[in-house]
């Protein structure tokens, strides 16, 4: 094992401690691939001369020189502390340093141009935008192939991001998207990346778990650490009460989930646990419904995590990393066959008494985190966008005229079913001078009525509805 730590890109031949720093960060080389959250560590470094100086921000950098995928960490030195330690005389000290992943780029920066003011737009530009402005621009993270700015668009509606940070704008899309964002180091680029894109779209590890010891070989790891797996209700609801600006609230209840839960021996008609959520980002009715809903989906099972730990060689110890999918099987969690699950967050430790060997913490889920709208009223989540006339094509439609006052019946048909995708419309022609243009029943939606000159200059009226 050839571990090499970096402090701006000078190799430490101090003698370092891997801690939980002086806020209680993790002891290890951590690293997460969830929402953009950051994972922070310590170090201790011996100093016995009194000489070395270390600045807030310099780089710190951890590699393993016998894997073929080197980088374990990417980071930031962030606080310090200088006690004596066991040094009792002349200068003799012990630095303790906080270091903090590569995610913290999300927040180096505020919006603050007036482009930050976003328009209508689907998820995948806002993040382009994100990433091309200033904010991160100035920033380490690179696109290598892991930012989909292409596939599976959602749209939202105007939002204002000015004064908040690049990871503020991401959390606003990205989980009710369905999608997910982080950093990570790609080894073939030599440097940070940055990754959006759906869960499932993970690098699959070319290792994998399982705690059925016949199963283990060269890639297939037996845990050190047995699947340990932790089930959170907290957000497990089946109402939301949305308050939105002004002091307004709209509410929502998922009927499937209060079916399931109900009855129970103290609730004999209806199990029902309401959540409050509110937030002056959103201004309308309609858009707070929107997004209640989309809640409801998120919130309508208990969220999950397994935790393991997993004894690798050095030459393996960065084939599984944060952000990638990897088989696991626990056979006492349910999971009697393998299935690929996300790793969320990843800590490596070197193997106490080994110096060939490390130890490898896994936190794997398969939930979405939901964030709330975020950057301002976003419009009619998830916003439908604006009609292209060049791209409409008329699939099929039927025609009926009748001459009497009315009330009238019409009686056109369609050859087919409309089949979902399409858009249903209708549109009535009259003379001005007709008491009543037409009435759709439910379902409907009055879109525009105008005023028409046709053929002799008369004067008529179309009526839409959608």
């Amino acid at each position: 094992m050839s571990l090499e730590l970096r402090i701006a890109g000078n190799l430490l031949t101090n003698r370092v401690r891997m801690t939980g720093g002086s806020r209680g960060g993790i002891a290890g080389l951590p690293s997460a691939a969830w929402y953009g959250q950051t994972m922070t560590a310590g170090l201790e470094i011996d100093d016995p001369f009194g000489d070395f100086e270390i600045i807030g921000w310099q780089t710190f950098t951890a590699d393993e020189t016998s894997c073929s995928k080197p980088r374990i960490f990417s980071g930031w030195i962030t606080a310090r502390r200088i006690m004596r330690g066991p040094y009792k005389q002349d200068a003799g000290r012990v630095i303790v340093c906080d270091i903090i992943d590569s995610n913290a780029l999300f927040g180096f920066e505020p919006f603050r141009a007036s482009s930050a003011k976003r328009p209508e737009e689907p998820d995948i530009e806002r993040v382009a935008y994100a990433r091309a402005s200033a904010p991160m621009s100035h920033t380490p993270a690179a696109d290598n192939g892991r930012f989909n700015i292409t596939d599976n668009p959602v749209n939202f509606g105007p939002a204002d991001y000015v004064t908040q940070y690049p990871g503020e704008l991401f959390n606003s899309v990205a989980g009710i998207s369905g999608k997910n964002f982080y950093t990570y180091w790609d080894d073939d680029e030599e440097e940070i990346s940055i990754f959006y894109d759906l869960i499932s779209a993970n690098p699959l590890s070319t290792l994998a778990i399982s705690n059925v010891e016949s199963d283990a070989d060269s890639t297939t790891f037996f845990p050190t650490l047995d699947g340990e797996l932790t089930t959170d209700p907290a957000y497990f609801v089946n109402a939301i009460l949305f308050g939105y600006l002004g002091g307004q609230y709209v509410y929502a209840e998922n009927s499937t989930v209060i079916a399931a839960m109900s009855p129970t021996e103290f609730s004999p008609d209806q199990f029902i646990r309401t959540e409050v959520y509110r937030t002056d980002r959103v201004g309308r009715a309609a858009t707070a419904n929107a997004l209640a809903q989309s809640m409801l989906v998120d919130r309508a099972s208990e969220k999950q995590t397994i935790t393991c730990r997993i004894r690798l060689p050095a030459a393996q110890v960065n084939l599984v990393q944060a952000g990638d999918r990897i088989s696991a099987r626990f056979t006492h969690l349910d999971l009697d066959t393998p299935e690929e699950l996300p790793v969320i967050r990843r800590n490596v430790i070197p193997a106490p008494g080994r110096r060939d060997m490390y130890d490898v913490d896994l936190e794997l889920s398969t939930a979405i985190s939901y964030v709330g709208p975020g950057g301002g009223d976003p419009g009619d989540s998830p916003y439908q966008g604006s009609c292209d006339v060049d791209a409409i094509a008329l699939v099929q439609g039927a025609y009926d005229e009748t001459t009497e006052s009315p009330p009238n019946t019409y009686t056109a048909t369609w050859d087919s079913t409309p089949t979902e995708g399409n858009m249903l419309v209708a549109a009535f022609l009259s003379h001005t001078n007709l008491a009543d243009p037409g009435v759709m029943g439910d379902g409907w939606e009055h879109r525009a009525v105008a005023h028409v000159v046709a053929v002799g200059g008369q004067a008529k009226e179309v009526t839409i509805w959608t």
